[in-house]
């Protein structure tokens, strides 16, 4: 009776060892996915650091006095005070070229044509 005691509580432990080291198991795999994880978020955050000074150095230059002069002369043709604002015309009189209209041409149908076009599903 002691030996079948002694088997039981060796049996016992051996089951309980045997869970703790599955669970250990487990662990360690949801380690590795989560560090896997936390690789990619911090790649993720590098990339958008990056973006952000990018994003941060347009605005202060789009905001900056010369970017709004070089647009404004630039692009949107404003003067300055004292300025001479010239726009360039083309010499001589032109006379635009006049693109012909098409004539439209009706068609003549009969009407058995188009009863044959709406049973059929054809064009007349």
């Amino acid at each position: 009776m002691k030996q079948n005691l002694k088997y039981l509580l060796v049996l016992i432990g051996l089951v309980i060892i045997s869970l703790m080291i599955m669970d250990f198991n487990q662990r360690i795999n949801e380690l590795g996915r989560l560090a896997e994880q936390r690789d990619l978020v911090a790649g993720q955050v590098t990339q958008l650091n990056v973006t952000n000074v990018q994003l941060q150095t347009q605005i202060a230059y789009a905001t900056s006095e010369s970017a709004v002069r070089e647009r404004a002369y630039g692009q949107e043709r404003m003067v300055g005070p004292g300025d001479v604002l010239v726009v360039p015309l083309p010499a001589g009189e032109v006379t635009p070229t006049p693109t012909p209209m098409p004539s439209e041409t009706r068609s003549v149908y009969e009407n058995w044509q188009y009863w044959y076009a709406l049973f059929f599903e054809a064009r007349p």
